[in-house]
């Protein structure tokens, strides 16, 4: 019965795939559109064995992307922060 579950890759496994797929994550924090594209290409072939493994890959990289967003975020409120405190003249 379970013999006709196909077989998936493992995660990251699957080269300059699997690369684009965690690029396309990082990248759809920054433009919300990919996040649509990206899961109507992957649902073109709904019975692809790999479908959840891309999906995944996907989810890392947007997990990966908010880290980096927040990261960048708080490097820039610092800099102005910084910038505020350095050029407040008190007259």
């Amino acid at each position: 019965m379970f013999n006709k579950i196909p077989k998936h890759r493992k995660i990251f496994t699957d080269s300059y795939n699997s690369l684009w797929h965690f690029i396309f994550g990082i990248l759809a924090v920054f433009y919300n559109p990919i996040y649509i594209f990206f899961i109507l290409y992957q649902l073109i072939n709904p019975y692809e064995k790999n479908l959840f493994i891309d999906l995944f890959e996907f989810l890392i990289g947007v997990i990966f992307g908010f880290i980096l967003y927040n990261i960048i975020n708080k490097i820039k409120s610092n800099e102005t922060n910084i910038y505020i405190l350095l050029n407040n003249e008190d007259k």
